[in-house]
């Protein structure tokens, strides 16, 4: 693989997280990252885009909030059918609010996963794929961890792909 396409990937990953990082010392969670919500710009810029679904986890806990104030609760347990079942996280698949609440940053981790495999091998179809790569080289973990040691989701999104 070439040693300019490994870097782009690297610090493309590193915007990505980035915005992740920020977004969740917000409290907020894209529920849906996938490969269609990164957007490359002509200078080789990754952008988050497409975050209809991003939840304040939180707000979930509250149980004070009256349907008057929030009509449709909270979209990603209203609408959580409407992600593409490859890119679900587990414990949404299996309605777990409960780990979600607990564990947040699994959700999106579980999405930042789903974008390194598709980078990499193609195209997803089932989340069992995610278990099997073959393609994903070994330096861009290291790649990575050396350059984003600091941030908490690195962990978590490295730890998905390498089951």
């Amino acid at each position: 693989m070439e040693k300019g396409f490994l870097e782009s990937i690297s610090w493309g990953s590193y915007e990505i997280i980035k915005c992740l990082d920020f977004l969740h010392s917000k409290d907020l969670y894209v529920c849906n990252l996938n490969i269609h919500s990164i957007f490359v710009d002509a200078a080789g810029d990754w952008k988050l885009g497409d975050i209809g679904f991003t939840t304040e986890i939180n707000a979930m806990k509250q149980s004070t909030q009256t349907a008057e104030s929030n009509p449709y609760g909270n979209p990603l347990k209203r609408f959580h059918n409407l992600i593409p079942l490859q890119y679900r996280a587990p414990e949404v698949i299996s309605q777990r609010w409960d780990l979600i609440e607990q564990y947040p940053d699994g959700l999106d981790s579980w999405g930042m996963a789903c974008v390194f495999y598709e980078v990499f091998e193609g195209e997803l179809h089932s989340s069992a794929q995610l278990r099997t790569p073959s393609k994903i080289p070994r330096v861009l973990f290291s790649a990575i961890k050396s350059t984003l040691y600091l941030i908490k989701l690195f962990r978590s999104c490295m730890g998905i792909i390498l089951l």
